[in-house]
């Protein structure tokens, strides 16, 4: 088997865990390389470990990069600020997000975040300079459910 094949099917391999959610145990499995054996017996499955340490962050950085060449490109990004707890600091939101903006590459002048109306998270955008909206959703159900505590009552 050419390395270009071995590379193909490789790829196509890791969709099972990317993609499907699969767990890397599944290529010790003797029913699928029985299986994968049947379709090319050429092909050498590689191990759980070759799978976690090596094919998987390879296409994590693969990823990354091509989408900080796609944002790049572009005039604008939506960032959302989401599933941040009521514990965090204003200060500790500024930072987890300036890490997120420099790791991305992201240029602020670009950004409009959209996020839950929490202080905390309101706060942090506002001391980044971060152009920011509420998200309507969010809104919308906290209004919906103020009205049903009101109905029950």
């Amino acid at each position: 088997m050419t390395f270009d094949v071995q590379k193909i099917i490789d790829e196509v391999l890791l969709k099972l865990f990317t993609k499907d959610f699969q767990h890397f145990k599944v290529v010790e499995d003797e029913g699928f390389k029985n299986f994968v054996k049947l379709l090319n017996p050429a092909y050498k499955i590689p191990d759980r470990h070759t799978i976690s340490k090596v094919h998987i962050p390879a296409l994590y950085q693969k990823s990354l990069n091509e989408t900080k060449e796609l944002l790049t490109n572009e005039s604008s990004v939506l960032l959302g600020c989401y599933e941040f707890s009521e514990s965090h600091s204003c200060l500790n939101l500024c930072n987890t997000i300036q890490e997120t903006l420099d790791k991305w590459n992201i240029d602020k002048k670009k950004i409009l975040a959209v996020s839950d109306n929490a202080n905390n998270i309101k706060s942090a955008l506002n001391s980044l300079k971060v152009k920011s909206l509420g998200c309507f959703a969010h809104t919308l159900n906290l209004i919906v459910q103020d009205a049903l505590k009101l109905q029950l009552c």
